[in-house]
């Protein structure tokens, strides 16, 4: 008779987030008396029949665990014993196509099409949903991308060809720089609305009516089941479904619901959350690409805490899914570096914090700016944005990683904007060859 089911991703080879509580999850289909041991760690509950938590000490980095679960109930007896157990550095990877492109379609397969196995890396992919409106762009024959979970799994080029190219770079590049085993949970749906990836009690009045639009179904279907599993944090790589509405001048507000969902979810204040701006791309039908690239911006400078990744040398005109997908994975695990792991890495581009009128001119100052120059044959357009609706170029002088804006006679304009469009071409970086983000700032 079985006492007991475990969750779906309570498998063998599975990772745990190494100094947090060691979570293990799963249905009691009697009551019985429950145990769980990892090493020389055990813990003991009575459960009724339902939802049943465990929780192990916090552990080190390691691997080679054997993680065994026993239930007892009157004479019967269960035992379920999970071998290859790895601690070490757990990240979520959620988002739209971007996130779910694969590894095996991007540039830098194409080009160095070679696999190093390695098991210390850790991949999990939650089965997909797919929906009417919302259809799969990465669609394939493999049965996890429908509504099976593809469990864990080392890196191998079984394993990982098909995973999301981003998920796969950055434990690459963690796993270099840390030199212990990381994994990555793959949640996202092709097509999707940041919405789609929160629950009701989460949404705020300022978003509810974009909500109720997609009223949590991907959560509802995917992550929730997750969320509450334990990990260092979330990378995000999503926007491009709401730059086509008018969602997208609420996306900061979106983002504070979605983290604080997350981080209510995993009990831990300190649950990082790094996120990739949209690539610059050419299609007329996406009104508010550079909207939602600058609430992004907003967002970042609300959470210097968090990482945001500007990937404006990395769009294509005709393709809203670039085909590197190699610095963006690299990006944000600097950004993981430099955030939460105390290793310092530059992973960002300059970010635009404010505009002050001085004199005859407008300063600009910024963020991440360290050596900023114009890299490109100009720097980028910049706009002088007044009250009548008037715009006006202006030509820029880069000075004490700064910039400065000579104004015409007149008044003093309300906003100033730089590349405010779909297709940014972005001429200003720092020394690190990381790209500015576009932004509209009022004038003060």
């Amino acid at each position: 008779m079985q006492l007991f089911s475990l969750a779906k991703h309570y498998t063998e080879g599975m990772i745990f987030q190494r100094n947090r509580d060691i979570l293990i999850e799963g249905e009691a289909l009697v009551p019985s008396e429950i145990s769980a041991s990892l090493g020389d760690d055990t813990a003991c509950i009575t459960a009724e029949a339902g939802h049943f938590s465990i929780k192990l000490p916090k552990r080190e980095a390691d691997c080679g665990l054997v993680l065994t679960i026993k239930a007892c109930s009157g004479e019967t007896k269960q035992t379920i014993k999970l071998a290859e157990i790895y601690i070490g550095e757990v990240w979520f990877a959620c988002g739209q196509s971007n996130m779910e492109w694969p590894l095996h379609d991007t540039d830098e397969y194409r080009q160095n099409p070679v696999i190093n196995a390695n098991s210390d890396l850790r991949f999990y992919t939650v089965g997909r949903i797919t929906m009417a409106e919302s259809p799969d762009f990465i669609a394939n024959d493999r049965d996890w991308n429908f509504n099976e979970d593809y469990g864990w799994a080392g890196c191998d080029e079984e394993n990982v060809i098909d995973f999301s190219a981003v998920g796969y770079h950055f434990a690459h590049t963690l796993y270099e720089a840390l030199g212990v085993p990381v994994g990555v949970i793959n949640c996202n749906v092709g097509g999707s609305s940041i919405f789609s990836w929160m629950p009701k009690n989460a949404v705020t009045p300022d978003i509810a009516s974009f909500w109720a639009d997609n009223p949590g179904v991907l959560y509802n279907n995917m992550l929730e089941r997750l969320s509450a599993f334990p990990a260092r944090g979330m990378l995000w790589y999503q926007g491009e479904t709401n730059a086509g509405n008018e969602s997208g001048k609420v996306y900061a507000a979106a983002l504070e619901a979605l983290v604080g969902n997350m981080k209510d979810r995993q009990q831990y204040h300190d649950f990082a959350f790094n996120y990739v701006q949209i690539a610059p791309f050419g299609d007329s039908g996406f009104p508010h690409w550079a909207t939602v690239n600058d609430q992004m911006r907003k967002f970042f400078l609300h959470h210097p805490d968090y990482a945001m990744i500007t990937i404006g040398d990395i769009g294509c005109y005709t393709d809203i899914h670039p085909q590197r997908k190699g610095p963006i994975g690299e990006r944000l695990a600097y950004g993981a570096m430099h955030r939460y792991y105390d290793l310092s890495h530059e992973f960002t581009g300059p970010i635009a914090e404010k505009a002050i009128r001085w004199g005859d001119e407008i300063h600009i100052s910024f963020i991440h700016a360290a050596g900023l120059h114009q890299r490109l044959a100009d720097s980028g357009r910049f706009e002088l944005v007044y009250d009548d609706g008037t715009i006006k170029e202006a030509t820029p002088i880069i000075r004490d990683n700064a910039v400065y804006l000579p104004l015409p006679e007149g008044p003093t304009p309300e906003y100033v904007r730089y590349e405010f469009v779909t297709y940014a071409q972005v001429g200003l970086y720092n020394k690190y060859g990381y790209p500015a983000s576009l932004f509209e700032l009022r004038v003060v």
